[in-house]
């Protein structure tokens, strides 16, 4: 198992702080610590875009764009959701997987149930036509 060394060097670089204050009260750290110690959050947040991801691999700089953004409001999505619903699935460890396979559904169900409206032949003729359209 990783541990950090307890003396460490730790290079911190800031636009706000210019001097080295070092805080009384909290463990004599210095200013800048505490501040990105309390502010750090959303870099942690982050870190779980990566684990339900529907980034791709693609050369298409715009389609990679738009994944990302889909993963960042999925992200902010389940955030505000969870905070607003706090015992919708409360004992469950993958209560994110839940949220994102519910979100899928709720936004694929219209595109299902208007596909099973239309009769057989549309719906062929449109993949035809759409695999037209794609290949050209």
């Amino acid at each position: 198992m990783f541990q950090k060394k307890k003396r460490q060097a730790v290079v911190l670089l800031s636009t706000q702080y210019h001097d080295a204050t070092i805080h009384e009260y909290e463990d004599k750290k210095l200013e800048i610590i505490l501040h990105y110690n309390e502010t750090k959050g959303g870099v942690d947040l982050g870190d779980m875009i990566s684990e339900y991801s529907c980034v791709r691999i693609t050369i298409r700089w715009p389609l990679r764009l738009f994944m990302e953004i889909i993963d960042i409001a999925s992200l902010n999505t389940y955030i505000l959701w969870k905070e607003n619903n706090l015992d919708w699935h409360k004992n469950n460890l993958r209560m994110r997987k839940c949220f994102l396979d519910e979100l899928m559904l709720m936004l694929a169900k219209p595109h299902f149930e208007e596909r099973a409206q239309m009769p057989v032949a549309s719906r062929i003729t449109l993949v035809v036509l759409l695999k037209q359209w794609v290949y050209q």
